[in-house]
């Protein structure tokens, strides 16, 4: 998790200094740091769960900026289109069909 966090603090600064956006500078910085993913090295179960919990939630959270207000806003067309757009690439939820 320390590996996943200093990647995540240097991508920070490295992005106020210079004025590229974060996302840039995390995935080369991730991509230099691939090393400490080994199979067997420490830092593994910390990237891995940095990866799958720590990432969803970043997700889950960044997913909240979007209110109902703003969805109520836009209208029937725009999410009815978002719904049928879902169903036709993902038709089955997970443990359905």
């Amino acid at each position: 998790m320390l590996a996943c966090a200093v990647v995540a603090a240097a991508a920070t600064f490295l992005s106020q200094h210079y004025g590229a956006p974060v996302m840039l500078f995390a995935l080369l910085l991730g991509t230099a740091m691939n090393f400490l993913s080994d199979d067997e090295g420490p830092c593994r179960p910390g990237i891995e769960f940095s990866a799958r919990t720590v990432l969803r939630l970043g997700v889950a959270l960044l997913g909240l900026r979007i209110t109902t207000a703003q969805i109520a806003e836009l209208g029937f067309g725009p999410v009815a289109l978002v719904g049928s757009a879902r169903r036709r690439t993902w038709p089955c939820w997970p443990g359905g069909c």
